[in-house]
């Protein structure tokens, strides 16, 4: 039983640091990130990608099929 959760550990791991980088170049692309600005409650100094949940949503979905 523990085994496999393992293996759905391990898919969703797998699948969340592959999709991350194809996420991120997809973010920069298409301009879906927050700019720094003189908001006081914004404190990044480097644009900021608003769509990094979907990596995790990928992961999660591979490992729901599994």
């Amino acid at each position: 039983m523990t085994t496999g959760y393992a293996i759905v550990l391990a898919v969703a791991l797998g699948t969340t640091l592959a999709a991350t980088p194809l996420v991120r170049h997809l973010v920069v692309r298409f301009g879906a990130v927050v700019q720094p600005s003189d908001d006081p409650r914004r404190v990044h100094t480097q644009p900021l990608a608003t769509l990094g949940g979907a990596a995790m949503f990928i992961g999660f979905l591979a490992a729901m099929a599994v």
